[in-house]
């Protein structure tokens, strides 16, 4: 079966899942992570991607980022799982991919989704390593390569404010709706966007973006 095409958006958000081979680890302590990091800020600059929001725990990643130009986003991540994979392999002494197929991806709406989209991101879940955007966000740590998108920016006109406003949405976590939307999106490859946005893209895309009708179609005039 052919893989389904991915839709990249310059300029918008996309939310972003990569998940170990066979639920296998993809960091195992402190130093990987570091490295992972690291990587991940040197490609995002090479690439001009901005991103958002990240959370990696021992068998997962998630992102939140925007690239500048169609293939951006998904150079950066090409050129990540190389570069981590070889230094992961050199230092754990094996051979072989790290990754389970492709990385999953799906654009997000600007404002109220994108802010979903972040919380999706930096939400606690099991496994998570304390290695996220998270204590950027409330004003625990300074991630300067970080790029706030302008709904985060919107909580508040300090970052006190900001950090604050986010604090709480943290601790309020995401409701089931918003988390089966965002697994919906990344499985699908269709963005994450309210019906009349999703129009507007389709009208530019030849994806479809919207189920074909159920059964076969009618032969009579309306």
């Amino acid at each position: 079966m052919a893989r389904q095409a991915r839709l990249f958006l310059p300029g918008q958000a996309h939310l972003v899942l990569q998940r170990g081979h066979n639920g296998q680890a993809i960091v195992h302590d402190a130093h990987d992570a570091q490295v992972w990091l690291e990587t991940l800020c040197e490609v995002a600059a090479t690439h001009r991607v901005a991103v958002h929001a990240w959370c990696l725990s021992e068998t997962t990643f998630r992102l939140v980022a925007t690239p500048d130009t169609e293939p951006a986003l998904s150079r950066m991540l090409q050129d990540l799982g190389r570069r981590y994979v070889a230094a992961f392999n050199a230092r754990h002494g094996r051979t072989g991919t790290l990754w389970d197929g492709r990385f999953r991806c799906a654009a997000v709406q600007p404002g109220d989704l994108t802010l979903a989209a972040l919380l999706w991101a930096e939400r606690e879940a099991p496994g998570d390593l304390g290695h996220s955007s998270r204590s950027h966000h409330i004003g625990l740590a300074s991630v300067p390569w970080l790029v706030d998108p302008p709904p985060y920016w919107a909580l508040g006109n300090t970052p006190f404010d900001r950090h604050l406003a986010w604090k709480g949405l943290l601790e309020q976590d995401l409701n089931r709706q918003q988390l089966a939307a965002a697994d919906k999106a990344l499985r699908s490859g269709i963005p994450l966007g309210h019906a009349s946005w999703l129009h507007q893209l389709q009208a530019q895309t030849a994806l479809r973006l919207f189920p074909r009708p159920r059964g076969r179609p009618s032969l009579c005039p309306q």
